[in-house]
């Protein structure tokens, strides 16, 4: 009788632990939808480095598809505010992002300053319920990029900072904007030449039939690519501290001197 009611409880558990959904370890970002800000586009070029041919609009929609996949591969759905070369206003970036009902927003972006020998990453928020994103990014993104820049000993530590951009402002979920290095250095500048994806005159991803980007076979752990894995190890470590309450460590020096912050 004891054996019985001994087998019928272990039937009971191995029952419960089917019925329970569990996360596969290959698809970690699994149910978990990630909406990407593509920063500038159009008309709004964002930094440009004419030395180097570069324009913010074209290294953000490169990186962003290619972040896209990454997450993708880890089973998020992801949406793209910007997925062409077209204008969208605060209003349409974060407007987008609520009715997709994201769980996060992440915003691309690449830095620019007036200063050629400035390099490093930033992380901007401006929700106290942001912050712990835009850390759990940071905290991946900078000492990958550190230690793969052109002159790892100049690349700063911006950390974090609150900016009241109207995407952070008016999202409805946490949200984070990524500046991960900066495209006025001479330096930076060359490696950012090479894309991720296959570019028209230019510099704009060409989409095929389907929408999708071709890879360019020239970028083997290309600089863009790079800082699209640096994000992407930053989100999911967001998702692994989000169990245990975020994290809501400080950030680096602060970025009035010099100045670390383009204009937008």
């Amino acid at each position: 009788m004891r054996k019985a009611s001994m087998a019928g409880t272990f039937l009971a558990l191995l029952i419960l632990l089917i019925a329970i959904p569990v996360r596969s370890a290959t698809t970690p970002l699994s149910g978990q939808k990630i909406c990407l800000d593509t920063g500038h586009g159009g008309s709004a070029l964002g930094a440009v480095n004419k030395d180097f041919s570069l324009e913010e609009k074209d290294i953000n929609l490169d990186v962003a598809y290619g972040l896209r996949t990454l997450l993708e591969a880890d089973g998020a759905t992801v949406v793209m505010t910007r997925t062409d070369d077209s204008d969208k206003s605060n209003n349409d970036r974060y407007t987008f992002c609520n009715n997709e009902s994201a769980t996060v927003l992440v915003s691309v972006h690449t830095n620019s300053t007036t200063n050629s020998s400035t390099d490093g990453s930033l992380a901007l928020y401006f929700h106290k319920d942001d912050k712990a994103l835009a850390q759990a990014i940071y905290d991946e993104m900078y000492p990958v990029l550190s230690a793969t820049a052109p002159e790892p000993r100049n690349f700063t530590d911006f950390g974090l900072d609150r900016f009241a951009s109207g995407v952070l402002l008016k999202s409805d979920m946490p949200a984070a904007m990524m500046e991960p290095l900066f495209m006025s250095n001479s330096d930076e500048a060359a490696l950012l030449t090479i894309t991720m994806h296959v570019v028209n005159g230019e510099g704009v991803v060409v989409l095929d039939n389907g929408g999708n980007p071709t890879p360019n076979d020239g970028c083997v752990d290309c600089r863009r690519a790079q800082i699209a894995q640096a994000i992407h190890d930053g989100i999911l470590n967001y998702f692994a501290q989000v169990g245990d309450g975020g994290d809501e460590g400080g950030g680096g020096p602060p970025c009035g001197s010099p100045p670390c912050r383009k204009g937008k």
